[in-house]
């Protein structure tokens, strides 16, 4: 499992969403709040995944990989952040269990009848009921984004002490 967390990370948690949700991925890519301003992004993983690149088969490089003022002013973020964490992310009453309203939805297309569609866009947050059967909550999201950048992921509702199936054919 790769967690892309450029946006997540250090905004709901000190540890990103997979703090928050207690998920925790093979991969993490981090990026944005952790240059405090300067242009920085990070990836980590496990000593064994990470090994391929401290050990020389694979290679990562790039315009400011290693830059010493990027590096101290990451290093100064995580300080604070580690420092003020308690502070800075408190629970917030009434977030579990909700769905929130759709980010920069104005108005909906009259091409489509949105009361006999399938699929529904929130332009307010509502709660986000347990199916009567059993079910997990399940929730599809999707990003489009400029250049073509499109991303889309199916969510379940997180159970601590879940396991994460996997397989073969589906390593992440």
């Amino acid at each position: 499992m790769i967690f892309d967390e450029v946006i997540t990370g250090f905004r709901v948690a000190a540890g990103g969403a997979q703090e928050r949700y207690q998920v925790f991925p093979d991969v993490t890519i981090l990026s944005k709040a952790l240059g405090g301003g300067y242009p920085v992004a990070a990836f980590g993983a496990s000593r064994e995944l990470m090994g391929g690149i401290v050990n020389g088969p694979l290679f990562h490089g790039g315009v400011y990989s290693g830059n010493a003022v990027v590096m101290a002013v990451a290093e100064a973020v995580l300080d604070i952040i580690l420092e003020e964490r308690r502070r800075v992310y408190r629970p917030r009453p009434g977030q579990h269990g909700r769905i929130p309203p759709a980010g920069n939805v104005r108005w909906l297309t009259q091409a489509i009848d949105w009361d006999e569609a399938p699929v529904f866009v929130r332009n307010a947050g509502m709660e986000w009921p347990d199916p009567s059967n059993g079910a997990p909550r399940r929730a599809g999201v999707n990003a489009f984004g400029l250049g073509g950048l499109n991303a889309h992921v199916v969510l379940d509702n997180f159970a601590p002490g879940q396991k994460v199936r996997r397989s073969p054919s589906r390593p992440f």
